[in-house]
C-alpha cells in the first residue's frame, strides 16, 4: 500500500538543474543509514536500520521513480540484533526479480556478530529467513554486496580476532545461484605491504569482464591513504596491489571513511576524504585502465570555505559516462552535498546542496543510486526528529541545452517530455556535429518497435514525436546510436 508523500520545503536550483521535492520514506521511529538500489525496469528499493529496543531492516520500493514508496516491511526474522556502526547498515542490491539484503548481526553475542543474508521475490512482502554467510569463528562488520550482470552476488566484509576484536581480514564470498548459496570466504587483503584501516569501509566494484576491484584506506604506520587490489575472473586469490592516492594522509585516529567506487566502460572512478590544508575534503582520482593506474587527483568542491570538512562520499556513473558525487558537508550543522564530472571535464559542476531543512540538524549516511536516465536517486538520514529517512531525486537533465551541445562527444539525447505521457512525447537529442545517427523506440525486453529516424542530422538540437496510443502502458527505451557511440534512456507511458 503506497503511502502520501512528505514534503520539505523547495530547494532553490541551480540553473539547468531539475530536483525533486525531498520526501521521508521511513516509518515512526529513530532511522538510520540507509541504502538504495534499483532494478532494470527502474524500480527503487530502500533499506534502513529503525531503532526500537534494538534494531531492525526496515524496507521500502517505489514504482513510479519515486513519487511514492510503498509502507515499510520488515527484512530481518530474528528481532532487535541489527548492528548499528557508522556506515556497517544494511545493504541492498537487486537482480531481475530478487531483491537481496545483508547486514551484519550480534543474535549470538556481540563479540560473535556475522553477516546474513536475505532475499526477497515478491516486492519485499516476505524475506527468506536469514541466513548466516561470514566467517562462523570471527567478528564480521562492514559488509558491502554488489550483483553483477550476470546474476552473481559479490560480498566483501571486515573480520576481526573474537577475543580480541583485532582486525584480522578483507573477506570476499559468491554466490552464483542467486543466493542459494555463498562460495568459501577468500582473503581478499592477502598483502604484506599494506594493511587496511580497521574502521573504514570498503568498497569493491566489478567489470565488465567480471575482474573484481576492492578500495580501501590502508593504515600503514598511520598513514591513511587509499589503495586497491583487484582479481581477474577464474583467479583464486587477489592480488595488483595499487596505490591510488599518495596525500600521505598521517593521523593516529579513525578517519571514519573509507573510499567509494564505481566504473563505467574503461573507467574507474574512486572518490575519497583527505586533508585540505587543516580541513578534510572529497578527492576523486579517474583511471582509464579498468583501474591499473590513477590520473591527478581531482577536488571535488572548489568554493568551499575555509573550516568546512567533508566525509563520507559516494560516487556512481550515468550511461554516457558522467561522474556523480555525493557526500556530508559540515556547512549548516551537516548536510549532502552533490556535485558532477561531465564525462572528459576535469572540474565538477552542478554542486548543491540537497538538504532543504534550514533548522540547525545533521544530515549523515548518504547513499545513491544513478538510473539508465541519468538521474540520481539519493537517500540520507535527517536527524532533525531523531532520525527520518530522505529521498531525492536528482532528475536527468543536468545542463542546459546549448551547454548539452558543448559537451556532447558527438551528441547526446536530452531526453523527452512529457514523461510519463500518455499518449504522445517529445524526443530531445543535440548533435555536436553533423552526423548520421539512428533513434529507435525499444520495448522492456529490448525489442524494437519503432525507427524514429535513420539519416544525417545537422548539429544542433532535434526533436522527434512518438505515440504510444496502439501500446499498452509500460516502461520503452529510446535509444540513439552513431558509429562511434550510443545511449540508451528510459521512458514512461502510462494510461
Amino acid at each position: 500500500m503506497k503511502k502520501p508523500i512528505l514534503i520539505s520545503s523547495i530547494l532553490s536550483l541551480c540553473i539547468g538543474q531539475n530536483l525533486s521535492e525531498s520526501m521521508i520514506i521511513s516509518g515512526d521511529g529513530v532511522n538510520s543509514q540507509a541504502d538504495i538500489a534499483m532494478n532494470q525496469e527502474g524500480v527503487l528499493y530502500s533499506v534502513w536500520l529503525q531503532n526500537s529496543n534494538g534494531y531492525n531492516i526496515q524496507f521500502s520500493y517505489s514504482d513510479d521513480g519515486g513519487s511514492t514508496f510503498s509502507e515499510p516491511n520488515q527484512v530481518n526474522d530474528h528481532l532487535n540484533s541489527v548492528i548499528h556502526i557508522g556506515n556497517s547498515g544494511p545493504k541492498i542490491d537487486v537482480w531481475g526479480d530478487t531483491i537481496h539484503v545483508i547486514w551484519a548481526d550480534e543474535r549470538n553475542g556481540y563479540t560473535n556478530s556475522n553477516i546474513y543474508y536475505s532475499q526477497s521475490v515478491d516486492q519485499g512482502e516476505t524475506w527468506t529467513s536469514s541466513a548466516s554467510i561470514g566467517q562462523s569463528a570471527k567478528f564480521n562488520i562492514y559488509p558491502e554486496i554488489k550483483v553483477s550482470a550476470d546474476g552473481h552476488i559479490h560480498v566483501i566484509y571486515y573480520s576481526y580476532n573474537r577475543h580480541s576484536l583485532d582486525f584480522d581480514d578483507i573477506h570476499y564470498i559468491e554466490s552464483t545461484d542467486n543466493g542459494a548459496s555463498f562460495s568459501s570466504s577468500v582473503i581478499a587483503s592477502n598483502f604484506s605491504d599494506q594493511e587496511p584501516c580497521d574502521c573504514c569501509a570498503a568498497d569493491i566494484h566489478v567489470l565488465e569482464n567480471n575482474s573484481k576491484i576492492l578500495a580501501f584506506r590502508n593504515n600503514n604506520n598511520n598513514i591513511r591513504d587509499m589503495f586497491s587490489v583487484s582479481i581477474q575472473e577464474g583467479d583464486t586469490d587477489w592480488g595488483h596491489l595499487t596505490q591510488i592516492s599518495r596525500d600521505n594522509f598521517h593521523i593516529n585516529y579513525c578517519p571514519s571513511s573509507g573510499p567509494s567506487i564505481d566504473g563505467f566502460e574503461q573507467m574507474t572512478a574512486v572518490v575519497y576524504m583527505a586533508p585540505y590544508f587543516d580541513d578534510t575534503r572529497i578527492y576523486l582520482k579517474v583511471s582509464h585502465d579498468n583501474g591499473s593506474s590513477y590520473g591527478d587527483s581531482i577536488l571535488v568542491d572548489l568554493d568551499a570555505e575555509t573550516g568546512i570538512n567533508q566525509d563520507h562520499p559516494i560516487v556512481g556513473f550515468s550511461p554516457n559516462g558522467d561522474t556523480h558525487i555525493i557526500w556530508e558537508d559540515s556547512r549548516n550543522f551537516g548536510d549532502i552535498y552533490y556535485g558532477r564530472l561531465g564525462n572528459g571535464d576535469t572540474v565538477l559542476t552542478d554542486l548543491n546542496n540537497l538538504t532543504e531543512e534550514v533548522d540547525a540538524a545533521t544530515q549523515k549516511y548518504p547513499r545513491m543510486i544513478v538510473g539508465s536516465d541519468a538521474s540520481v536517486y539519493v537517500v540520507w538520514t535527517d536527524f532533525t526528529n531523531s532520525g527520518d529517512i530522505i529521498f531525492r531525486n536528482l532528475q536527468g537533465n543536468f545542463v542546459n541545452i546549448d551547454e548539452q551541445v558543448k559537451q556532447a562527444k558527438s551528441f547526446s539525447l536530452i531526453g523527452n517530455y512529457p514523461n510519463p505521457f500518455n499518449p504522445n512525447t517529445t524526443i530531445e537529442i543535440a548533435l555536436k556535429k553533423r552526423e548520421k545517427i539512428s533513434l529507435q523506440i525499444l520495448d522492456v525486453q529490448g525489442r524494437w518497435i519503432k525507427t524514429l529516424v535513420e539519416s544525417e542530422l545537422e548539429q544542433g538540437i532535434h526533436h522527434f514525436r512518438w505515440s504510444g496510443k496502439s501500446h499498452s502502458s509500460g516502461i520503452y527505451f529510446v535509444k540513439i546510436e552513431s558509429k562511434s557511440f550510443s545511449e540508451i534512456q528510459k521512458i514512461v507511458l502510462l494510461k
